[in-house]
């Protein structure tokens, strides 16, 4: 006997992306998660080196592990909420912090970011490569869900 039923085809259409997120969306939800976390981070380093004898020395390096978990971390949430591209996402959570640490220098308020333009380059430049890997990383983690 012949199987006379018609399989559907998957194409790739509109529908997929109407379904998903929009950018827009996930980065109200993974900027502010990201910040907490950077914020949160930030307060413990900081309580940490305040008790050492030399503060100034660990500042700098203290300020990029807490800078870079945070990045990650946004990225993360945001490869989370928005699997089709996490990617994208990813960048666009970077993009933000980039422009976060830009205005902080802007102000005066970072030293870190006074530095040469070398320095300064490669650190945007992690920051952007590290919350691309949060995303690619969060939109590849599966969810486990249980059954009741």
């Amino acid at each position: 006997m012949k199987n006379n039923k018609k399989r559907k085809v998957k194409t790739l259409n509109n529908d997929a992306a109407a379904s998903s997120p929009m950018l827009f969306k996930v980065l109200i939800f993974s900027v502010p998660a990201m910040l907490a976390v950077w914020l949160l981070l930030m307060a413990v380093g900081a309580n940490i080196i305040s008790g050492m004898d030399d503060p100034d020395a660990l500042a700098s390096p203290v300020a990029f592990a807490v800078t870079a978990a945070a990045a990650f971390f946004g990225g993360l949430v945001s490869g989370k909420l928005k699997k089709s591209s996490g990617l994208a996402a990813g960048a666009a959570t970077g993009l933000v912090l980039v422009c976060i640490a830009l205005l902080l220098s802007l102000t005066g308020l970072c030293e870190d970011f006074q530095a040469d333009m070398l320095h300064r380059t490669i650190l945007l430049a992690s920051m952007m490569l590290l919350s691309c890997a949060g995303g690619k990383a969060g939109a590849r983690k599966k969810t486990v869900r249980r059954s009741r």
